[in-house]
């Protein structure tokens, strides 16, 4: 009877023991089955005669063509006129120092592995897992024509091929919908060079083919389309740019449909009719433009039909980027801008003024006001003012600016916004929120508050310019801005607020890091400009609540920051506090 006993009693453990694995198998499951899911695209089919087609077709032209239209900023703008520059990043990942983004070195054994996904700055996750290290080793190749840097890069996609082939579920950036549409002009490039060696490896051939397939599978997936930022935008010309630089893939028809229709669509909400593009930041204004230029060139290679209103619609997006560059080819910074001048298209002509001079786009809520435009590109008399109150639903490269103003003259910014500060570093939630720009808030008030910016009046004379906007929040509480500019030579400007919870309202006028900014009286500044003899002055009056103070690289509490080339950089700014004066 004993071993009757013992024999159920180990019947019964093994049984508890099968439920407890099942238990834990079923958690598993439910845990990874749906991520597993959600990325997976199934085997890629590449055959020889896809391989054997591909080495012919499309032409070497169009390949370059593709190859030309970067998704990706690498590093500082790359001269391919300076070998040596050239020649210096690829032995650089050659030798496991590689520089991308005009950031520090990121350390990146050759060749790649898996563990690259994870290393380095938040910012360098995004270049590694869209191919930049590979970037870099084909701009050497050309620059130079030794045969190392191309051997190496075809050893660093095969490795990355590798890691992308047999994961299951992503790691870093691998698959970001971003990191994907990066990589297509890339292995373009790589393909126009490899494609006619005769000692290519069929091999090789097929797993660079087959890594181009995975990747658009991925960005054609419906559930991975990220269709309200220009990260759609990027993936959907990424799909034409795969059906035209690798049209035997399998499924190279099928990219070129999705992308085509899904930017037909996306492009009705992602830029304003009116022509700014609806993501809160004059950089990505620019980015959108440039994006927006890529699209009707793709469509035109791939034979999609360019929509009718699209060509008046890039007419208006240039407008309004000829209002918002400066002669010295920066921006007005709000939102995810950043300070450095930037390379000026050709579609825009830097030595001409806006014409019209000033406008107000009242639904992208935006107003820009230029003075002194007849004299351009001379900047003694010319001034740019800029207000941003936009706020959409996607909240694309959003800061709490609103109402915020931008203040240009004699060729230098005056008053500005703290801009685009470099993700992972410390002071991004709040050089994203209301510390970082000028826009006047309630002492404590959270970034993400429910609110909204109306536009109660405006207008724009010869020689008088004016906006007045207010911001409400729930319970009766607002925020009012009033703005008057004269001339291009002064400002005035009226803030108030109602709200009985927090009666206390603060603005930072940050300025500029070549500006000094001297106290001359409790209320008003002189702000000196190191590199020449133009100065300004700001005048506080009002119910002010304390003296104002200037505050200069400050990370606790924030503020007296700007950021140019990525990089934070101190800058002074004036901390003023007043009293809500109307009531609720």
């Amino acid at each position: 009877m004993k071993g009757v006993h013992r024999g159920k009693f180990l019947t019964r453990c093994r049984l508890a023991l099968a439920a407890n694995v099942l238990g834990v198998a079923v958690a598993l499951a439910l845990v990874w089955v749906p991520e597993i899911r959600l990325y997976w695209v199934g085997p890629t089919q590449v055959s020889d005669d896809d391989v054997l087609r591909a080495r012919t077709v499309p032409s070497l032209l169009t390949l370059a063509e593709i190859a030309d239209q970067s998704l990706l900023v690498l590093i500082e703008p790359l001269d391919m006129r300076d070998p040596s520059r050239l020649k210096q990043l690829g032995e650089g990942v050659l030798s496991g120092s590689v520089h991308l983004a005009g950031r520090s070195v990121a350390t990146l054994p050759f060749p790649f592995r898996a563990a690259h996904l994870d290393g380095g700055l938040p910012g360098h996750q995004l270049q590694i897992a869209g191919l930049a290290p590979l970037r870099l080793l084909l701009g050497a190749y050309m620059a130079t024509h030794d045969q190392r840097f191309l051997d190496a890069a075809l050893r660093e996609t095969l490795a990355f091929d590798q890691v992308d082939a047999w994961r299951v579920v992503p790691r870093g950036l691998l698959w970001n919908d971003h990191a994907l549409a990066a990589r297509v002009p890339t292995l373009a490039l790589l393909w126009s060079l490899v494609r006619q060696r005769d000692d290519l490896d069929p091999a090789a051939a097929r797993s660079v083919l087959e890594l181009a397939d995975r990747t658009g599978a991925r960005l054609a997936k419906p559930e991975l389309y990220n269709s309200r930022t220009n990260h759609g935008v990027m993936q959907n010309i990424a799909l034409i740019q795969l059906s035209v630089a690798f049209p035997t893939l399998p499924r190279a028809t099928h990219f070129k449909t999705v992308g085509c229709t899904r930017i037909v669509k996306q492009m009705r909400y992602y830029i304003d009719p009116d022509g700014p593009v609806l993501e809160h930041s004059a950089g990505y204004h620019e980015f959108g433009r440039e994006l927006l230029i890529k699209a009707m060139r793709v469509f035109e290679l791939s034979g999609c039909p360019i929509p009718p209103e699209w060509p008046q619609l890039l007419e208006r997006v240039n407008e309004f980027s000829h209002l918002l560059q400066r002669p010295d080819r920066t921006l007005p910074v709000f939102g995810n801008t950043d300070h450095a001048p930037r390379t000026v298209e050709e579609s825009v002509d830097p030595t001409q003024g806006p014409v019209p001079a000033s406008r107000l786009y009242d639904v992208a809520g935006f107003a820009v006001w230029w003075r002194g435009t007849e004299t351009w590109p001379q900047t003694q008399s010319l001034s740019q003012t800029v207000v941003t109150w936009s706020n959409f639903p996607s909240r694309a490269h959003k800061h709490a600016d609103d109402m915020a103003i931008a203040i240009w003259a004699h060729g230098r910014s005056w008053l500005t916004n703290s801009g685009y500060w470099p993700y992972g570093a410390a002071g991004l939630e709040d050089a994203n929120g209301w510390r970082g720009s000028n826009a006047p808030h309630f002492l404590g008030e959270s970034a993400r508050v429910v609110r909204e910016t109306v536009l109660l009046g405006a207008g724009t004379s010869r020689s008088v310019s004016a906006i007045d906007l207010e911001r409400r929040l729930q319970r009766g509480a607002s925020v009012r801005r009033q703005i008057v500019e004269i001339g291009g030579s002064t400002w005035i400007v009226l803030d108030s607020a109602a709200g009985k919870e927090v009666p206390l309202v603060e603005t930072l006028w940050t300025t500029m890091p070549e500006i000094k900014v001297q106290a001359a009286g409790d209320r008003q500044f002189v702000l000196l400009s190191n590199d020449s003899t133009a100065t300004a002055r700001l005048i506080f009056a009002g119910p002010l609540a304390s003296v104002p103070s200037i505050r200069l690289g400050s990370l606790v509490p924030f503020g007296g920051w700007t950021v140019r080339a990525g990089r934070p950089t101190p800058a002074p700014a004036i901390e003023v506090q007043q009293r809500a004066d109307r009531m609720p």
